[in-house]
């Protein structure tokens, strides 16, 4: 039947209207004439029957809209599997579903699939896997010829970011497929206003081959420039939109500091965790203990935002400072929140922990917090809310606390690091941290992640996200940033440089409740103003055009 599409389709419609032209309940009719008219083989009469059988039913219960569109919909995508029938050419714009967005039938189908054609990434990016590259080798390795070329719409984060490094592989083999395919450039759209979907974009280009792989990962085309409106035809746009070739950029094995730099802790949810000064009441807190209570955040999202607020009276050692990606600025860490944590001898104490008797104060806040915890936490959710807020070690790896550490945001319009000396400081997970070894190699790594410099070489391997924040994450790292050497006249200008701006930074007067930022383009224009920001960006560009050139010698 389904060699002949336009046939299949005449018979689709006619079982259709034929079942939905009977009186509800009424008895089922003989589809004779109907096999007769369409010449059905005897073979297939049987299953026909029951098909119909089926719309009938659905009919009968008032669901009869949609089936016949939707028996067609899985008809002619089989029709298009036969080697006789896969086609030339693939156009298409495959949905953009993340991980953390399916429901959990669909991840676990999802994950397993992957996994077979190397499609998985797994680990720290899981979330962000998204079904668009799976969409790609799945049609190609149905649907398309050997030789048959494809483009296909994806986001942008295709082209750089790692939970699609198994897809730019090109190879996407495993037990029971074997389509690989041969990458061409790419268009990357993100310089295209008005962006053109909700989030950035790009188009990939290639050809079906079997026999062998060509990744993606190459020469790219950047198209920029801006539209009236976002949809138009190609005459109208052709004069407003260039295009230029980009060659992938030298950072040959990147820096040493990649492996130094963590992602913060995942302080979450707040409410169980950050808190605020609470009154302390008529006869005090006693020495050692703050009272505090929840802090809120018109942020909250449900349930967290429905859970009555925490209050309570804790021993003051528990109760540590969290900065958040909203309180660093270029060369200045703004007054942080607190959290209370749990931490003593190396871990999170459970609630059921006996440690945890000999702190009263924190005894009550926290069994409060977990009761709480278990009661609202996602049926999906198993981990404590102590393994949760030390989700990959990610908390507790931060002790015992550096005197000297770097932070820099995982996102932002610009970049901006701060050197934090505090010894009750921990950092959250829009941050990464690493410790340096002196306060000169802090000041050094703070102007060098600062600089306008190192901005501008990393843009190119960046992803971006809506209203153009950009990702640094551990990007930044594939630039050949040389580890501090105190022997190095050139590194010890920068960290000269860098101190240099920290000092500058700390005596800008800052308007209270000003937004974040508000306050890093006052820094900014105080740090150029008094020639410090040149310095640093002259310094970093020597660094890095140096190291580049190295790379490039041997």
């Amino acid at each position: 039947m389904l060699a002949d599409a336009g046939r299949f389709d005449q018979l689709v419609a006619a079982l259709t209207d034929r079942a939905s032209a009977r009186a509800p309940g009424s008895r089922v009719p003989e589809l004779s004439v109907t096999f007769n008219q369409f010449a059905i083989h005897p073979d297939d009469r049987a299953d026909l029957a029951a098909t119909f059988r089926a719309l009938c039913e659905l009919h009968d219960e008032g669901r009869d809209h949609i089936w016949g569109y939707y028996a067609r919909n899985l008809a002619r995508p089989y029709w298009l599997t036969f080697e006789d029938n896969r086609v030339d050419v693939l156009l298409g714009n495959p949905p953009w579903l993340a991980y953390r967005f399916m429901p959990s039938e669909l991840q676990a189908i999802f994950r397993e699939r992957s996994r077979e054609r190397g499609l998985w990434a797994g680990a720290q990016v899981a979330t962000h896997q998204d079904v668009s590259g799976y969409f790609v080798a799945r049609t190609v390795e149905l649907f398309l010829r050997a030789g048959g070329r494809f483009a296909f719409v994806m986001p942008a984060a295709v082209l750089d970011r790692q939970q699609y490094a198994g897809f730019r592989s090109g190879d996407y083999t495993g037990a029971s497929t074997t389509a690989r395919v041969s990458f061409e450039a790419p268009w990357d759209l993100d310089d295209v206003e008005p962006t053109p979907f909700p989030v950035p974009s790009s188009v990939v280009f290639g050809t079906h081959t079997p026999t062998g792989a060509v990744p993606l990962g190459g020469e790219k085309v950047r198209w920029a420039g801006r539209l009236a409106d976002k949809d138009v035809r190609w005459p109208d746009a052709a004069s407003q939109l260039t295009q230029q070739v980009v060659a992938p950029g030298v950072v040959g094995e990147g820096s040493s500091y990649r492996e130094r730099f963590f992602n913060g802790a995942t302080i979450y949810p707040r409410v169980l965790a950050l808190v605020e000064v609470a009154p302390a009441g008529p006869v005090g807190a006693g020495a050692g203990r703050r009272p505090v209570r929840s802090a809120r955040s018109a942020l909250e999202k449900k349930p967290w935002k429905d859970v009555n607020s925490l209050a309570g009276t804790v021993e003051s050692t528990f109760i540590y400072r969290i900065h958040l990606g909203a309180t660093i600025t270029p060369f200045r860490a703004l007054p942080s929140a607190e959290a209370v944590v749990p931490y003593v001898g190396g871990e999170l104490l459970e609630p059921d922990s006996p440690e945890l008797d000999r702190y009263p104060g924190l005894a009550a806040w926290w069994r409060q917090a977990a009761a709480l915890w278990e009661r609202h936490r996602s049926e999906r959710v198993t981990m404590t809310l102590a393994d949760q807020l030390n989700y990959q070690s990610k908390l507790t790896k931060q002790f015992p606390i550096a005197p000297h550490r770097v932070v820099f945001p995982k996102s932002g319009m610009t970049l901006a690091a701060a050197r934090i000396s505090d010894p009750k400081v921990l950092i959250e997970n829009t941050l990464y941290w690493a410790a340096a070894a002196t306060a000169e190699e802090a000041h050094y790594l703070a102007a060098v992640l600062s600089s306008d410099e190192t901005l501008e070489r990393v843009k190119s391997l960046q992803s971006r996200g809506q209203f153009g924040r950009r990702h640094f994450d551990k990007v930044i790292f594939s630039l050949p940033i040389p580890v501090f050497d105190p022997a190095e006249a050139l590194h010890r200008e920068i960290a000269t440089a860098g101190k240099r701006a920290e000092v500058v930074a700390a005596a800008v007067s800052l308007p209270p409740h000003a937004g974040f930022q508000r306050v890093r383009s006052l820094l900014r224009a105080a740090l150029s103003a008094d020639g410090v920001m040149a310095k640093v960006n002259g310094r970093v560009d020597e660094l890095l055009r140096g190291s580049t050139r190295h790379i490039r010698e041997r």
